[in-house]
């Protein structure tokens, strides 16, 4: 047997293996019959060479290859053992027919043919199952809301599925026939296309995965002309050599998903202002409680020592300057409580529109000759539950800002309205300084000024203690302000544009009961005088005023330090105690507990409670049928006396 025989049948069966298992079986067949021939001298070895060489290229090339040089082997095979085997059978037909030798040509004929059927075969899957993953893809394509595209490197469209009719209002025809930065803002364009020159320049370096993806966000034109907002994963389409010769991109619109994320980081801000003006309200009504008592000492001790001193004292003048500091001291105090929401409130209907005509003439002096002020009022608006004199200071304060932002020297106007509004959901994100307000019907006092304006770090800050954009300007005006409005059950809305203005507007709820005059009593107590006081103070200095000023009206003194205290010696003095005055706070025990128990031992006991807060509410929670009375720290000697004897008179009634 030939070597090439050898060698040829080695190398095409080991071919066979590379071959798809329909090919395999005739090949292997074929070369059994082929070698075997060789071995009988029928065929001459020396014509295999070729199919040999042919064989050994195509075991090292790619699988295409190998199906190629297959095929091309198979037909060398045939044609040069059907050459030999005509040649032999002219030769030998006359002398003896080899009926073996045509029964194996006919085998070798028919595996060829089966061989080529079974390319065939092939073939037509190859092409079925391209056409099914074709249509796959299409359908998917074709039936997601996110946009799948494709580009060329020239920016230009090669393909665009029809659901960006629906993303955008084109056709997928109309993209296609255009450049995929022409529908794209120029400050989109310019950073999509640095990121490309970026991602090719860095193509095939070391580390860089090839299948990578890039997520872009970018806005594009609509048909209609508006703009959105679009986030689109993006990776190269490449050829068969690894090189990008495209890109494939698929696009969704996340218009509502940012709008969403807008609203929550609204909120967001909203809540952290919210928790910081809690916070800082918490703060200055603290500060402004251990001020008052503070005050209650330095004002009680000097009416004291001015109520000692001749008429023509030297130091009478200077006491009453202290006096009078000490007094706006005290003002200032109620403005930080106001703040915080624990100012001092007579609540009444009042009529908002009468309110502010009331004051125009105050107004109108305040302000400098260049600015001119005008009202416009709404007909038949509701009245509101409120403070009338909480509520002229915050009015007060609105206007003094507003001109502050005219300027002194410039000329403008400022505008107050008073009208009604229906607040929506939609209007909730913008309130300021109530965290619980709800949709409603409003009553409404707006302020606006044709001013300088405020930028966003100014708005944001405007409403806390402190800040202040003046330069002698303390920052308690609209802090105070926005105290007044939420201890109201209202809240504010703010528009300002730097440069042209700024529109503040007070939201209150709506009264139920129309306004009212309170009649003047005519009954006039007559003041009672004489007695025994227990008063109860953590703090030595206010105990020492109140003795000292009770005393001076002729009543005998008991001191407490805490409720505990008090509570033991009002249970053990009872009948000898006249009336009580007590501080809210206090270690150990508090007033209001200490006052629960007084009334448990004697429920018509004479109580006054005193607080550097503003807590006449809780004057209801005890009843008492007026021998519960509620003192405002810091306070004058003649209204200590007043409050005491109140409660005394309404027991000596009852």
């Amino acid at each position: 047997m030939s070597i090439y025989a050898i060698v040829g049948l080695i190398l095409i069966q080991k071919h066979a293996l590379f071959l798809p298992k329909i090919l395999a079986a005739p090949a292997l067949l074929m070369s059994l019959c082929v070698v075997g021939w060789s071995g009988a001298g029928i065929l001459d070895p020396a014509y295999h060479a070729l199919p040999t060489v042919l064989l050994v290229a195509g075991c090292f090339s790619t699988r295409k290859g190998i199906l190629a040089y297959s095929i091309l082997v198979v037909g060398i095979v045939c044609l040069t053992t059907y050459a030999q085997m005509n040649d032999w059978f002219e030769s030998n037909l006359n002398d003896n027919v080899n009926w073996t030798g045509a029964l194996n040509l006919s085998i070798i004929l028919i595996c060829f043919a089966l061989i080529l059927w079974g390319v065939m075969t092939i073939k037509d899957r190859d092409v079925e199952r391209a056409n099914r993953s074709d249509s796959l893809y299409r359908l998917v394509a074709e039936n997601v809301h996110d946009v799948v595209w494709t580009l060329d490197l020239d920016m230009k469209v090669t393909y665009c599925s029809p659901s960006v009719q629906y993303q955008r209002g084109f056709s997928a025809d109309e993209v296609i026939a255009d450049r995929f930065d022409k529908r794209v803002p120029p400050e989109s364009r310019a950073a999509l296309k640095e990121r490309l020159e970026f991602e090719l320049k860095r193509d095939g370096d070391p580390g860089v995965e090839p299948a990578r993806v890039a997520v872009l966000e970018y806005d594009v034109f609509c048909k209609d002309g508006s703009r959105k907002t679009l986030e689109t994963v993006t990776s190269f389409l490449r050829d068969n050599d690894g090189k990008p010769t495209g890109i494939l991109g698929v696009s969704r619109d996340v218009d509502e998903r940012k709008r969403m994320e807008d609203t929550r980081q609204s909120l967001e801000t909203q809540m952290q202002q919210l928790q910081k003006m809690e916070s800082l309200g918490v703060l200055a009504g603290g500060i402004a409680h251990d001020f008052n008592n503070l005050l209650v000492g330095i004002m009680g001790n000097t009416e004291l020592t001015l109520s000692k001193l001749p008429a023509d004292s030297e130091a009478k003048e200077f006491l009453d300057q202290t006096l009078t500091s000490s007094q706006q001291a005290a003002d200032l105090c109620q403005q930080l409580l106001a703040y915080s929401g624990r100012g001092r409130f007579v609540i009444e209907p009042i009529d908002l529109s009468e309110t502010v005509n009331e004051m125009l003439n105050l107004l109108q002096v305040t302000l400098s000759k260049g600015i001119k002020l005008s009202c416009d009022f709404e007909k038949n608006v509701p009245p509101v539950e409120a403070d009338a004199t909480q509520i002229k200071q915050a009015i007060m304060n609105l206007v003094i800002n507003a001109a502050d932002a005219i300027g002194a020297e410039l000329e403008g106007v400022i505008e107050i309205a008073v009208g009604t509004q229906t607040i929506g959901a939609n209007d909730l994100p913008r309130v300021v300084g109530n965290q619980e307000f709800a949709e409603g019907r409003y009553v409404f006092l707006e302020v606006k000024d044709s001013g300088c304006g405020m930028d966003t770090d100014t708005l944001n800050s405007m409403f806390d203690p402190f800040f202040s954009t003046k330069e002698l300007g303390h920052g308690l005006g609209l802090s105070a302000m926005l105290g007044i409005v939420r201890g109201h059950n209202g809240a504010i809305t703010v528009d300002s544009t730097l440069g042209k203005g700024t529109v503040v507007r007070i939201l209150l709820p709506a009264a139920i009961v129309a306004p009212s005059k309170l009649a003047d009593s005519d009954d006039v107590d007559t003041p009672y005088t004489g007695g025994t006081i227990l008063v109860v103070d953590d703090e030595a200095f206010v105990r020492t005023f109140a003795e000292s000023a009770l005393k001076s009206r002729g009543y005998d003194t008991i001191t407490a330090t805490n409720g505990k205290e008090a509570v033991e010696i009002y249970e053990a003095k009872r009948h000898q105690i006249d009336a009580v005055l007590m501080d809210l706070t206090m270690p150990v025990m508090d007033g209001q507990e200490a006052c629960r128990r007084m009334q448990n031992i004697n429920p018509d006991a004479s109580i006054v409670l005193a607080s550097g807060f503003s807590e006449p509410d809780l004057v209801a929670q005890f009843g008492g049928n007026g021998t519960i009375a509620f003192l405002q720290k810091p306070y004058m000697i003649n209204v200590l006396l007043d409050a005491i004897e109140s409660v005394i008179a309404a027991g000596v009634r009852d």
